[in-house]
């Protein structure tokens, strides 16, 4: 969904012991973030201070991205992969992307690691 280096992986505890229930991952400033897969945007706006798009892409599955610096996305719209959702902030931060299948997460590494690795190159 945006180039950049994964900082923390699916189900890695953080400083309250809380497992990650997705993955974080750091960017660049005002990197693009992409729709990593075709869907439907069920959700794209701020909440809780933060930029959030939430994409239906079938099946069950649904991708939760937070962290953005603004969204472009409207909801109700269909995207296509690869097609622009927003912006990071202009200060370096991390873009936290959650997968979900039928209301449970689930570890994204295997549908994104292949583009991640290609994103190092």
């Amino acid at each position: 969904p945006v180039i950049g280096k994964l900082a923390r992986k699916f189900g890695q505890k953080d400083a309250a012991g809380q497992k990650n229930k997705g993955v974080h991952l750091k960017t660049a400033p005002k990197a693009q973030v992409v729709a990593p897969f075709e869907g439907r945007v069920e959700f794209s706006g701020l909440f809780n201070d933060d930029h959030v798009v939430i994409l239906n892409v079938g099946s069950g599955y649904f991708i939760v991205l937070t962290g953005l610096g603004d969204s472009f996305a409207d909801a109700g719209s269909r995207v296509d992969a690869g097609e622009l959702l927003g912006v990071m902030p202009s200060r370096s931060a991390e873009l936290f992307m959650e997968m979900r299948k039928d209301r449970s997460s689930i570890d994204p590494m295997p549908w994104i690691s292949r583009a991640l690795a290609a994103s190092r190159q």
